[in-house]
């Protein structure tokens, strides 16, 4: 059963099949397939990755980061993409929408290829690790005393709170 999971025409039937229940939820929640999308897009994609990234700046160093961060990257590996930018294609009925990768047309970087897409979320990972491996090293040779394996910070466990509950929420959806 796992291996049949596991192949990737299931894995695409799956996602898809998720994504258009999904939709449909939401549309049934906010009247609008657009209002749908931008909460989507909003509260559910961007918001968390901006959480994320203000917590692993400014809150000490911690392995706990580690578990999104892996989690995410996992996900993205498992559904071949970001999860969320389906849905939010899927409810703007957008093929085309690549999110904040539009950004990289200022740039000069053709986002409907979907090479230069990977290139950058690859690129922001090990951005992320980088930063990871900085606070790490300054913990290593800072005489301040941290656990680093918990964190009483509430933010960090509402973040993890929040995607246990939308991971949990996807699987019974």
């Amino acid at each position: 059963m796992f291996q049949e999971f596991m192949n990737i025409e299931n894995r695409k039937n799956y996602t898809k099949n998720k994504v258009i229940k999904i939709k449909e939820l939401l549309i049934s929640i906010f009247g609008d397939k657009h209002t749908a999308g931008w909460f989507s897009t909003i509260c559910l994609h961007y918001g968390p990755h901006l959480i994320f990234l203000i917590l692993l700046l400014i809150l000490p160093f911690n392995f706990l980061f580690i578990i999104p961060w892996l989690l995410g990257y996992c996900l993205h590996m498992f559904f071949k993409g970001c999860i969320h930018l389906r849905l939010e294609r899927a409810c703007f009925d957008d093929r085309d929408w690549v999110g904040p990768y539009h950004m990289l047309e200022y740039l000069g970087i053709d986002t409907s290829n979907k090479q230069n897409i990977t290139t950058f979320l690859h690129i922001a990972l090990i951005i992320f690790a980088g930063i990871f491996l900085i606070k790490f090293i300054n913990y290593k040779y800072s005489d301040t005393p941290n656990n680093i394996f918990y964190t009483d910070n509430p933010f960090f466990w509402i973040y993890v709170s929040f995607l246990i509950l939308q991971f949990i929420g996807f699987l019974l959806i």
